[in-house]
C-alpha cells in the first residue's frame, strides 16, 4: 500500500540472491506489471521515504509514543517503530475501545485496530499504526492526553 502512495496498486518483491533465484521467467505474473503510473508512484514513495528518513522517524516517534503510554494501569505497550501493540487486561474485546477512540466525542479521534482476546491472560489486544510521514510529537501528546489515556483509564478502571 505504501509503495503506491496509498492510492495506486503496486507491489515489489525483494530478497537475497538465493531467494530470488526461485523466480524464473514465466513463474510469476503481475496484474499491474509495467504500469507506468504505478512505477512513478512507487519511485516517488521510495524517494520520500529516503529523503525524509522515515525509518528513523518511525523508530523515534514510536519510542516516544510508547513512553507517553507507559504507566496506564492494566495496559502493557510494546512497539516496533510506529507499529504499537497494546495489551489491555480485564476486557474481553478491544473493539468498543477502538470504536470510542475513532467515533467518540473526543478530539483528536484515534484509529486503533482491535485484535484477539487471550482468555488465559484475560487480555484484549489493540494496535496503533500511525503514518510516520504525518506524525509529530505534538500530535502524539494531544492524542494520548485527550483521547487514548482517558478512554483506557475509563475501561480499565485505572
Amino acid at each position: 500500500k505504501a509503495l503506491g502512495g496509498g492510492i495506486i496498486p503496486v507491489s515489489a518483491v525483494v530478497g537475497t540472491e538465493e531467494f530470488m533465484s526461485a523466480f524464473t521467467p514465466g513463474t510469476e505474473g503481475s496484474t499491474f506489471g509495467g504500469y507506468p503510473i504505478a512505477c512513478a508512484a512507487a519511485c516517488a514513495s521510495l524517494n520520500y521515504i529516503v529523503d525524509n528518513d522515515i525509518p528513523n522517524k518511525a523508530l523515534e516517534l514510536g519510542n516516544y509514543f510508547v513512553e507517553k503510554l507507559q504507566g496506564i494501569p492494566n495496559v502493557s505497550v510494546e512497539n516496533r517503530g510506529l507499529l504499537i501493540r497494546l495489551e489491555i487486561k480485564g476486557i474481553k474485546s478491544a473493539k468498543p475501545v477502538c470504536q470510542e477512540m475513532l467515533l467518540g466525542h473526543r478530539e483528536p479521534r484515534v484509529f486503533m485496530k482491535h485484535g484477539h482476546y487471550d482468555e488465559a491472560k484475560d487480555t484484549a489486544y489493540a494496535r496503533i499504526a500511525p503514518p510516520p510521514g504525518a506524525m509529530t510529537k505534538e500530535l502524539i501528546d494531544e492524542a494520548v492526553e485527550n483521547t487514548i489515556k482517558p478512554i483506557l483509564l475509563e475501561v480499565t478502571k485505572g
